[in-house]
């Protein structure tokens, strides 16, 4: 097990030691030397990556709270076989399998297993507990907060950053931290204009640059073709290359993009669920 502590993860600064205990299968003890309470909480998130071998379908990291196991953000990486989250208090952990289901999302539907899968993960919800709305379209603060808990960070800055996002406002903190890792950098002004729909560019510009904080790096050879792409703005040729290079975007039946249409809760879910992936 790997953990990865960014620098001012704690305040004071104290010297720290890390206890692992396996509880058995997929699940682990988190404690830290006797000078600091047991669930100590972190001001950034701590990445911790965890020895799996896939024998669970749809993994979940959760901790253990009150008694409660809570969900927390984080991916598989296939190919290293380690699941990777980011948590922010040392507690008990634990990987488990869990889906989510809503009466319109049907098995003929092309994004049935991102969305259940997500909403089983807490990364997405329902507009109720019964539906998900596939069609609606989601705005720029719902897709920074979908993409944000996806990749399990969270952030209280100490004032706003932009003049239209206030603290009350539930996607506060995961704008924040889409603005620090440079994921987002707003509309111009001081804005975020957050309950505007997001257009589909604008969504690829969000993705690739989530990507890049991966470790993912634009190539030569990363090209698009679409019917309307002449219709792309200049800050989303390539950043839609990169995305769709790395398969997380894709364009029409028709052979056109749609850059400026406004994405939809399906398509967010499947491209959310695409990039937890890479």
């Amino acid at each position: 097990m790997k953990f990865t502590f960014a620098p001012g993860s704690f305040k004071p600064e104290a010297a720290l030691s890390v206890e692992v205990t396996s509880l058995g299968k997929d699940t682990y003890d988190l404690s830290v030397n006797q000078e600091i309470p047991p669930l100590i909480k972190c001001s950034v998130p701590i990445t911790v990556r965890i020895p799996y071998d896939g024998g669970v379908d749809d993994p979940v990291l959760y901790h253990l709270k009150d008694g409660v196991w809570e969900k927390d953000a984080g991916y598989y990486d296939k190919e290293l076989k380690v699941f990777v989250g980011h948590v922010t208090e040392f507690s008990v952990y634990a990987i488990r399998s869990s889906r989510g289901s809503f009466e319109d999302v049907t098995e003929a539907d092309w994004f049935k297993d991102p969305v259940e899968i997500l909403a089983g993960r807490g990364v997405i919800s329902g507009k109720t507990q019964e539906s998900f709305a596939p069609q609606d379209a989601i705005t720029r603060g719902e897709f920074t907060t979908l993409m944000m808990r996806s990749m399990g960070f969270d952030y209280v800055p100490e004032a706003p950053i932009f003049k239209d996002v206030h603290e009350e406002d539930y996607y506060f903190g995961s704008i924040a931290a889409a603005y620090e890792t440079g994921i987002v950098m707003g509309t111009g002004e001081g804005s975020f204009n957050p309950d505007a729909p997001i257009t589909r560019q604008e969504m690829a510009a969000m993705l690739a640059r989530g990507l890049e904080y991966k470790g993912h790096v634009l190539r030569t050879q990363d090209k698009i073709s679409f019917t309307d792409e002449g219709e792309l703005a200049f800050w989303a040729y390539n950043p839609l290359r990169l995305a769709v290079s790395r398969g997380i975007i894709s364009g029409y039946p028709d052979g056109g993009f749609g850059p400026e249409n406004p994405a939809t809760r399906a398509e967010a879910a499947a491209m959310i669920h695409r990039f937890m992936e890479k």
